[in-house]
């Protein structure tokens, strides 16, 4: 929802959501009806299961961008990034039209290798913004706050709009939370949202001690 503030979504009609991350299932599910999603096939829950109208394979040696100008005619009217990758964010650009606008929702870390803002970013006029998760934009924070934004969630899920138990796909005991993490180190594509259930944990166990 932060991000979905940040780009203004009821302006727009084609939008180009780019989530090989966790977070980009409900991206999709949120931006509207008209989408170009762009994901790896390897990301386990599927864009168009979610909504997206079409996907593009990045991995695949696609011109991405030309793939959506094709799509789209003019280009995306807005462009939501959240891998955090420089040469990701340096194709959102791309996929977007002059004047447009390009979320940098990602965690960008490092420098700047494949991001180049010499080409359509100059040349275009491109918007970048960034947004947060859990921080809402500047503009709105007055309307906006974190009590709102979770009570708008929380209102698309129990309306039945948003169902984010689809995008659960492993429930690990607490007592396997190794396990659990291995999975996220070591085969991340095939999970999409992990869960560790305290369930059968004692309550004793449950405390955390703030002897630290």
């Amino acid at each position: 929802m932060c991000l979905l503030d940040t780009h203004n979504p009821f302006l727009l009609d084609r939008d180009v959501p780019e989530p090989p991350s966790r977070g980009g299932p409900v991206v999709v599910r949120l931006t509207g009806e008209r989408r170009v999603d762009v994901a790896a096939d390897d990301v386990l829950a599927s864009p168009t299961r979610f909504g997206a109208a079409h996907t593009i394979d990045p991995t695949a040696g696609i011109d991405v961008a030309a793939r959506v100008h094709q799509l789209t005619g003019p280009g995306a009217d807005v462009a939501i990034e959240l891998s955090g990758a420089y040469p990701a964010l340096h194709e959102a650009i791309r996929c977007v039209q002059p004047g447009a606008r390009v979320v940098a929702s990602g965690f960008y870390q490092g420098q700047a290798t494949g991001l180049d803002l010499g080409e359509e970013f100059h040349h275009n006029r491109v918007n970048v913004v960034a947004s947060q998760i859990g921080g809402t934009p500047t503009a709105l924070s007055e309307r906006w706050d974190r009590g709102r934004l979770h009570r708008a969630v929380l209102g698309l899920v129990a309306a039945g709009s948003l169902d984010v138990a689809s995008l659960v796909t492993h429930v690990v005991p607490v007592a396997d939370a190794d396990t659990a993490y291995r999975l996220l180190d070591e085969d991340p594509a095939v999970a999409l949202q992990v869960v560790l259930d305290f369930r059968a944990t004692p309550v004793a166990e449950r405390s955390v001690s703030h002897d630290i």
